[in-house]
């Protein structure tokens, strides 16, 4: 969102473009996301959350419960539940991976990079848009997901789409 102070669009500029007095401002901008990411994940019901960029984020998930019963059970065999750290290289180079939806940190960029899996972009501030840029446009090795104009906001239905495209053997 907009916020008061700063430059215009600096939601999708790198950090280096951002001031640093204005860094606080920018940390007040993505807190003003936490109720819409609230209801973005009490409405998609998610399995699985991968955090790593704002610190209320941990709280409002576990406020949305534990696994769903018999969750466990019904993976048996086909999938995994660990609940320890697990080196997210081991994760993308695992034969049962096909797409890895990333906000593109760097490190993440990284990681990407030397796994078989597809890649899905889906930045959402500072150093991640331009990382994105470089993967889509100049390695050509990623897929950007698609946002409404008027609210720079990705769907489901969008998500859905950029992971069809890349898991689509035939294109």
């Amino acid at each position: 969102p907009q916020v008061d102070g700063l430059p215009l669009g600096a939601e999708t500029m790198s950090m280096s473009d951002v001031p640093p007095h204005q860094a606080p401002v920018l940390a007040v901008a993505f807190d003003l996301t936490k109720h819409q990411v609230k209801i973005a994940l009490e409405n998609l019901k998610p399995n699985l959350i991968f955090f790593d960029f704002t610190y209320w984020l941990p709280p409002l998930a576990e406020s949305l419960g534990a696994l769903p019963e018999g969750f466990e059970e019904r993976v048996k065999g086909r999938g995994v539940v660990h609940g320890d750290w697990i080196q997210q290289e081991q994760i993308l180079s695992h034969p049962s991976v096909g797409c890895f939806v990333s906000h593109c940190g760097i490190g993440s960029m990284w990681e990407s990079l030397v796994s078989s899996c597809q890649i899905v972009l889906v930045p959402q501030f500072g150093d991640q848009y331009p990382n994105a840029k470089f993967m889509t446009k100049e390695l050509k090795v990623a897929v950007d997901v698609e946002r409404r104009e008027e609210d720079g906001w990705f769907t489901k239905e969008s998500v859905c789409n950029a992971v069809k495209l890349v898991m689509d053997e035939r294109k």
